[in-house]
């Protein structure tokens, strides 16, 4: 069976108990996977620090939403590409995949994870904008009954894998999110859009399967299309 690496959020006690530094997970991503018939793997961290062999056991890897770009997701992101292995970022993960190409783009000539988070370091002291705040596109706080609430409509680029995924210019999604993606680099293509916000990225290389959306398909099951296609991506990939 496909096995899925998902990406933890981290929660850290600011009152120093010790058992309140955790993981979290989000259940409904764990659900989507195995509605796709793959297993998913919560990838933990050791010390904050990723194991390599951990990564190793993913056929591939999702990024999903959160409050905070942790430099982990940049290591695995690196490590994705590096392997070729597929990667879907959601929300929070596609301003990784986002954020990733602009410090790639900054890194040319030397691409390692260590090179990379040198440069996030410089442009988070320099405060770089690479993310911008953005207004109605967060309208109303999420619930399990409520989410439509925050659906808005996007267009999607015709030459993208999102497109040959959903085979539609147009869609209403679930996006809620403050805040956009303001720089990329060369290597990505914006898939899909609303207004000037972009929505969605992927990487323009046709054989790496790296996407990223800003909406939660996670959230409807009409897009269960797009985790089995993921997992789809993976098996093409052990098959090589």
């Amino acid at each position: 069976m496909i096995k899925i690496g998902i990406l933890p959020s981290m929660q850290v006690d600011k009152e120093n108990n010790p058992y309140n530094d955790i993981h979290l997970f989000s259940n409904i991503i764990i659900n989507r996977i195995y509605d796709a018939m793959a297993m998913p793997v919560g990838i933990l961290l050791n010390d904050g620090k990723l194991e390599e062999e951990t990564l190793k056991m993913c056929d591939a890897f999702i990024i999903g939403g959160g409050k905070k770009i942790e430099p982990y997701f940049l290591e695995v992101i690196n490590y994705a590409i590096k392997n070729n292995k597929p990667l879907l970022g959601i929300c929070l993960g596609m301003q990784a995949i986002g954020l990733y190409s602009y410090l790639e783009s900054l890194n040319p000539k030397n691409l390692s994870y260590e090179s990379l988070l040198s440069s996030y370091k410089t442009i988070k002291q320099n405060n770089e904008q690479f993310l911008i705040p953005v207004d109605n596109h967060y309208n109303e706080k999420i619930t399990k009954t409520n989410y439509h609430k925050n659906k808005h409509r996007i267009k999607v680029k015709n030459n993208s894998k999102l497109y040959s995924i959903y085979q539609t210019k147009e869609m209403d999604v679930v996006s809620m999110h403050r805040y956009a993606v303001n720089k990329i680099g060369k290597n990505v293509l914006i898939n899909s859009t609303c207004g000037n916000i972009i929505e969605g990225l992927e990487y323009k290389d046709e054989n790496l399967f790296i996407l990223g959306i800003q909406w939660h398909p996670e959230l409807e099951g009409e897009h269960n299309i797009l985790f089995e296609t993921l997992v789809k991506e993976a098996k093409k990939r052990i098959k090589m």
